[in-house]
């Protein structure tokens, strides 16, 4: 003969997905369904679905900082090929001639440190600030040294610039980066010959 005893628990609904369960007087204090939604519900950077500008494709995207992705498009090549589409039709694409001594000369020209975080040393890369796909402007004042990690931060940027249909607006953008690059570079130069 069985004896039938009464369950002393309670039952609750997930914190995550709603979905109810059962809560043993052991585990008065859970709040969630299974492991699966405790483990979703505490990562820093929740999953967002979007829509691929270029292909129209949804995909998984987390914003995350100093991501490379600006969230967009669902692939690399999604973004290049929008880009092809985004550049002057008279453009020569994949060429950039003498890119190579333009970036060795405006490094030497006291660029020498990161206009981000005023990194000096290792690699550093120069970026155009508004995306030479669209400007094909090499001069100097389209140009600012940066080092990796910064250089991520300062493409997402230039994506919003590119995505920008109205030369205005896009113009207006252009300007208002390259006033707080001016003002960083000032700051790091100032500092550095205060440091000499």
């Amino acid at each position: 003969m069985t004896s039938t005893t009464r369950r002393r628990g309670s039952h609750a609904s997930c914190a995550r997905c709603g979905a109810a369960f059962y809560r043993f007087p052991s585990d008065a204090d859970r709040r969630y369904c299974s492991a699966r939604c405790g483990n979703l519900s505490r990562r820093r950077y929740q999953r967002e679905v979007r829509i691929c500008a270029s292909c129209g494709a949804s995909f998984s995207w987390t914003p995350r900082p100093r991501s490379n992705s600006s969230g967009h498009y669902c692939s690399r090549r999604c973004r290049d090929d929008a880009y092809r589409a985004m550049a002057p039709v008279d453009a020569v694409r994949g060429r950039r001639p003498q890119w190579n001594s333009k970036r060795r000369a405006f490094l030497a020209a006291n660029n020498d440190f990161c206009v981000g975080c005023g990194a000096r040393g290792g690699r550093l890369d120069v970026h155009h600030v508004e995306p030479y796909r669209l400007s094909r402007d090499d001069r100097p004042r389209n140009l600012v040294s940066v080092c990796r990690s910064c250089h991520r931060v300062l493409d997402r940027l230039a994506d919003l610039i590119a995505r920008e249909r109205r030369p205005e607006r896009r113009a207006f953008l252009v300007a208002v980066v390259q006033a707080a690059l001016h003002d960083a570079w000032h700051l790091h130069q100032g500092r550095r010959i205060g440091a000499a």
